[in-house]
């Protein structure tokens, strides 16, 4: 019965925003509820998407890992400009201030010659 108030709210400022484009940069954060593990983010078709862990943020390549109570945090996958190779970023989206969310990239980059752990993991085990 509580999370009705949180949809209210999103609601509520969700008719107050509106933004125009394509990629995570034109999401905004309406509201978030780290107890809840929801959020609701305006798209940039003006439609509300609720969310939670393991959604798909429509329109994009994103998904959604964890709802906190400043930012939402996703894993989008993305192709480098260069070698169009596939690869996943980090992705802190933060809750809208004057209409727009503040968006912040972590990038995963090993140094050459090492693999990840999931990956060196299944090496040792193709050995046995």
């Amino acid at each position: 019965m509580k999370g009705w108030k949180f949809y209210m709210l999103a609601l509520l400022l969700g008719s107050q925003v509106a933004i125009a484009g394509e990629t995570l940069q034109d999401i905004t954060v309406l509201a978030l509820s780290a107890p809840d593990g929801r959020a609701v983010v305006r798209l940039p078709d003006d439609k509300m998407q609720v969310l939670k862990p393991g959604d798909a943020v429509d329109g994009t390549q994103a998904k959604v890992l964890q709802v906190l109570a400043d930012k939402l945090v996703l894993e989008e996958t993305v192709a480098d400009e260069k070698s169009g190779e596939k690869r996943r970023e980090t992705v802190w989206l933060y809750k809208a201030v004057d209409g727009k969310s503040r968006i912040e990239r972590l990038l995963r980059v090993l140094p050459k010659g090492e693999q990840p752990v999931h990956e060196a993991a299944k090496a040792v085990k193709g050995r046995h």
